[in-house]
């Protein structure tokens, strides 16, 4: 029995092009310090943030709950996004208490520290996602990555050439 082929999309969280995409937005939204912008930018950098939350949350529901109904995870969506603009305030505080102590330590461009410190952490987090579920895959009898070609072949039809 074959199991669906796994899509490459943006919104599953383990295919190569979600980590691209990504780690792409953590990067641009990490260059930017908060306590720089006036109301206008402070508003559309909260609001990038809080579509990244609603984004990833939608592409992890999407990909490792896949019989969740679409309502729940529009729900839980909105809740992502939500919590990411409740936060806000709190997140820039400590955005800048973080760059501050990076430039006391001597750190000449924080800003960048802090973007390659949160964009290793994503990648980090989605490797060990795609490790998690190759693991699941291979006790359950699935042989492959499932975020690979192939995944979803149980193991005796690979092993008698089906």
């Amino acid at each position: 029995m074959r199991s669906p082929k796994p899509t490459l999309s943006l919104n599953d969280s383990r295919s190569v092009p979600h980590l691209v995409a990504s780690s792409a937005a953590t990067w641009a939204i990490t260059l930017v310090d908060p306590r720089t912008l006036d109301g206008t930018g402070l508003r559309a950098y909260r609001a990038a943030n809080a579509a990244f939350a609603a984004w990833m949350t939608w592409a992890v529901l999407s990909t490792e709950n896949a019989d969740m109904s679409r309502g729940a995870r529009i729900g839980l969506t909105a809740g992502g996004a939500a919590l990411g603009l409740a936060s806000a305030r709190w997140s820039e505080r400590w955005d800048g208490r973080l760059h501050d102590a990076l430039e006391r330590r001597g750190a000449r461009r924080p800003r960048l520290v802090l973007a390659a410190g949160s964009t290793a952490l994503g990648v980090l987090g989605w490797w060990r996602a795609r490790q998690d579920a190759a693991q699941e895959a291979e006790a359950r009898g699935f042989v492959g990555s499932p975020a690979s070609e192939g995944a979803g072949v149980p193991a005796e039809a690979e092993s008698d050439g089906a």
